[in-house]
């Protein structure tokens, strides 16, 4: 938890961070029949949310990277890692 919490802060990634997460938001939206059958680990309510499913993290490099808890839709977790990559590591 403390590298998301530095990578949230670190300034190399706000710009790119802040898209990725949009983008997070529209894959949240288009899967909302899974997350509204899920209830927050945290707060106990429903309906469940994206953010809490992942963490950033860093790399051997020391590089943004991306952490995504195994109990996502494996569906879910190909398109947050194609965001991720799309945003972060462009060809």
């Amino acid at each position: 938890m403390n590298q998301h919490l530095a990578i949230i802060a670190d300034p190399r990634y706000v710009k790119r961070r802040e898209l990725f997460e949009i983008k997070l938001a529209a894959i949240q939206q288009r899967n909302d029949y899974w997350f509204k059958h899920r209830v927050n680990m945290t707060t106990g309510e429903y309906p469940d949310r994206i953010y809490n499913y992942f963490r950033y993290c860093y790399d051997h490099q020391h590089n943004i990277d991306l952490y995504l808890k195994e109990n996502l839709l494996a569906e879910i977790k190909q398109e947050c890692l194609l965001a991720f990559n799309e945003i972060f590591r462009p060809q």
